[in-house]
């Protein structure tokens, strides 16, 4: 999946190149910046997502102990002796899984906020070079076909490799 997602990338920014090289270079610039804050999200997600597993087994632990010794508990008349303990880290583990959520939110909305800017600053730089006559209406419509191919196929890479 990986190498096919490579190998389709690399073919749209070769007919990106091949249709506009300005048009090309205007849209690939938004790839860099959005790939060094994806790496850098990426990490603080992944250490958040292991805090919330972490959370959880903490949860499944007390939930364990309290399984374990219920004949105890019920001879000594303290069955609910582990409960508030038990709801504290239920709680901390779904506090820390929504915080992780945002920020999986905030990512995604950042991610998509900046490709839609590039494709709406490749309409404006295409629009006008079609009314000046330096690009075609249907060399237009095909960079912008290969610059989602490109998108597409970038999200597959990312998935890849994540």
């Amino acid at each position: 999946s990986g190498l096919s997602s490579f190998a389709s990338a690399l073919g749209a920014v070769g007919m990106l190149v091949a249709i506009s090289p300005k048009l090309a270079m205007l849209s690939l610039a938004v790839f860099p910046p959005v790939f060094l804050f994806a790496a850098w999200r990426g990490r603080r997600m992944r250490s958040g997502q292991k805090d919330v597993q972490a959370a959880l087994a903490e949860a499944t632990s007390v939930a364990q102990r309290a399984l374990g010794s219920l004949r105890t508990l019920r001879a000594l008349g303290c069955e609910a002796a582990l409960l508030p303990e038990y709801g504290r880290s239920v709680d901390d583990a779904k506090a820390k899984a929504v915080d992780v959520g945002d920020q999986s939110a905030v990512f995604g909305a950042a991610v998509h906020f900046a490709a839609n800017c590039s494709l709406l600053l490749v309409l404006a730089v295409g629009g006008e070079q079609v009314l000046a006559g330096a690009l075609s209406p249907g060399s237009l419509s095909s960079f912008l076909m290969y610059s989602l191919y490109l998108g597409f196929a970038s999200s597959g890479l990312s998935t890849a490799y994540t």
